[in-house]
C-alpha cells in the first residue's frame, strides 16, 4: 500500500499545528510524510521545530520533511494544504485605505466588498501557479485550501483548473461553543446544521446528538437575553451586529460581526461604527506589515 504524502504550502502560518495534531493517533497516516514547505526561512524553521515536537507524540511514524521550493514538496504528493498568502498586512493595509480614500468604507475588507475582490484577484494569482505545479507534479492530489477569501477562490479552482480542491474553514466549528455554552451543554452532545458561504453562514437547527430533538428556540431565546451579544469583552469575538441581523430576519448568521458585517454593508454606516464597536483595522493591518507579520 503506498504511503501518503502530505504537504502543506505556507507552514509557517498558524494552522501548521492544527493539522499536524490530526495525524497523530489514525492508522490511516501511519508512516507518511509531512512535508512543510514556506517560503520564509525563519518561519519555515519555527514550523518545522514546533511540528516536530508535536508529532513526539504519534502514535504511529511520521516523516517529517522541510522543503524551501515548492516542486520538492509537491512531487508525489496525495493532499496539498495551502494557508498562504503574500504580503498579506502590507496588502491588506492597502485593501482597507484605497477604497477609504473614494468612501468605501470597510471594517474588514477580507471576503466581501472591494478589499475582499482584490484580496480574491490577488491569491487567484498566486494560485494559479500553486495550482500548475500540482499539475505537472501531483495532478492527482487534493488541493484542501485554507487561505482566505474561500468562496472566491473555491469558486476559481472548481471553474477553471481540473486539481480537485476543497476549502476549509473552522467559523462555524469555532462558533458551536459559543452556541453550547448559552444551552448549557458541550459541544459533542450537539449536531449543529447551518449552510451559506464562507463567513456568513446561516444556522438551520440545533439538535441533541443522535435525535431530532432540536434546541434552536431555546438558543434563540437566550441571545436576545444574554449580554454576550450586547457588551464587548476582551477575550471574546463580538455578537453586537449579529443580534441586529438576528432580529432582522429572524435567522442566526454564524461567524462573528468582522466576518458577517463583509456580506451586509447595506446595513450599517461609517457614523455607526460607535454604535457596533468598530474600528477600522487599517493601522493595526500597517502595524503588523512594520512588524514583519505575513
Amino acid at each position: 500500500m503506498k504511503k501518503l504524502k502530505i504537504s502543506m504550502l505556507g507552514a509557517g502560518s498558524g494552522f501548521v499545528l492544527s493539522v499536524a495534531k490530526e495525524l497523530l493517533d489514525n492508522p490511516v497516516f501511519a508512516d507518511c510524510e509531512f512535508a512543510l514547505m514556506d517560503t520564509a526561512p525563519d518561519r519555515l524553521e519555527a514550523a518545522r521545530k514546533a511540528v516536530a515536537d508535536v508529532l513526539k507524540n504519534a502514535v504511529h511514524p511520521v516523516r517529517l520533511t522541510v522543503h524551501h521550493e515548492r516542486a520538492t514538496a509537491l512531487d508525489g504528493c496525495d493532499y496539498v494544504i495551502t494557508s498562504c498568502e503574500k504580503n498579506r498586512y502590507a496588502n491588506w493595509t492597502k485593501d482597507l485605505g484605497i477604497p477609504a480614500k473614494h468612501g468605501v468604507h470597510q471594517v474588514k475588507g477580507e471576503n466581501g466588498g472591494p478589499g475582499g475582490m482584490i484580496h480574491g484577484m490577488r491569491n487567484i494569482c498566486m494560485f494559479m501557479e500553486i495550482l500548475k505545479d500540482m499539475e505537472k507534479y501531483c495532478p492527482g492530489a487534493w488541493l484542501m485550501n485554507f487561505t482566505n477569501p474561500m468562496s472566491i477562490l473555491c469558486t476559481y479552482f472548481k471553474n477553471y483548473s481540473p486539481i480537485k480542491a476543497l476549502g476549509f474553514c473552522h467559523q462555524v466549528h469555532g462558533s458551536v461553543g459559543v452556541i453550547a455554552e448559552q444551552i448549557g451543554m458541550e459541544p459533542g452532545e450537539l449536531e449543529v446544521i447551518a449552510a451559506g458561504i464562507n463567513h456568513l453562514s446561516w444556522l438551520f437547527d440545533i439538535r441533541h446528538r443522535g435525535s431530532s430533538e432540536s434546541c434552536m428556540d431555546e438558543f434563540l431565546t437566550k441571545v436576545r437575553t444574554s449580554k454576550y451579544w450586547r457588551e464587548k469583552f476582551p477575550s471574546t469575538p463580538q455578537q453586537t451586529f449579529t443580534l441586529e441581523v438576528l432580529n432582522t430576519f429572524n435567522m442566526y448568521p454564524v461567524g462573528y460581526d468582522d466576518h458577517i458585517i463583509e456580506y451586509l454593508p447595506f446595513f450599517w454606516e461609517k457614523h455607526e461604527w460607535e454604535q457596533y464597536r468598530f474600528e477600522s483595522l487599517e493601522e493595526t493591518y500597517a502595524k503588523m506589515s512594520a512588524d514583519n507579520y505575513h
